[in-house]
């Protein structure tokens, strides 16, 4: 089995740096040509599943990659990014931030980081990340060999929550959440699961939105 994992195209929060949490923000014009670049890097795999955030970010960004494939996409409440709770729609330049500010270690020491009230702490997100897995392995993953590659799965989320991905199927500790790559807008991230040994992460940065095609 195959999994695609990409980051929905630029907001309009996005370009001005604000935090977007679960906020449910649209794409902008440029996140839109963003994601018909992320189609067209994509073109050529034979995508037999999608699934993707119910947020309208992800939503279109996914419809826009999906293109005229037939089958639905399948929205799941846990793909959505991490709650930041009354932190969400601020703004946040990292160039200019305090040290101190759980913001600023959210980005560069996760594993320090400590959610103000009503926002998601990292080990929540993996938790809710690995769930989402553990079903998608059971549902899809039973007899897959990553030497087959099939089924082969596009999951449309956040940069986070995508992080999140990639620590549950690797076991990385938080420190390693970011694991020095930032999240970019259409970027994707690919891992193979085998029913017997479990997954292994292909690729962790291909940039679609700037014109790479991916070929398996």
């Amino acid at each position: 089995m195959r999994v695609y994992m990409v980051r929905h195209g630029q907001t309009q929060w996005n370009a001005v740096k604000r935090l977007q949490g679960q906020s449910d923000i649209e794409l902008t014009d440029l996140g839109r040509k963003q994601a018909t670049n992320a189609s067209h890097g994509v073109k050529d795999i034979p995508f037999d599943y999608c699934y993707c955030s119910p947020l309208k970010r992800a939503y279109e960004t996914a419809q826009l990659i999906w293109g005229g494939r037939s089958g639905e996409l399948m929205t799941d409440e846990r793909l959505k990014e991490i709650a930041f709770g009354p932190d969400e729609g601020r703004v946040f330049n990292r160039e200019q931030a305090d040290p101190t500010d759980p913001i600023t270690l959210f980005f560069t020491k996760p594993e320090c980081y400590v959610p103000h009230d009503g926002a998601e702490s990292i080990p929540q997100l993996v938790t809710r990340a690995q769930s989402f897995l553990t079903d998608l392995c059971q549902k899809h993953g039973a007899q897959a060999t990553s030497a087959e590659l099939t089924p082969r799965i596009l999951i449309v989320a956040h940069g986070a929550l995508i992080k999140g991905l990639t620590v549950a199927l690797t076991g990385r500790p938080l420190e390693l959440f970011w694991n020095h790559i930032p999240p970019i807008n259409c970027a994707m991230v690919v891992a193979d699961y085998d029913a017997q040994h479990g997954w292994t992460l292909v690729d962790e940065c291909v940039r679609l939105a700037d014109s790479v095609i991916w070929q398996d």
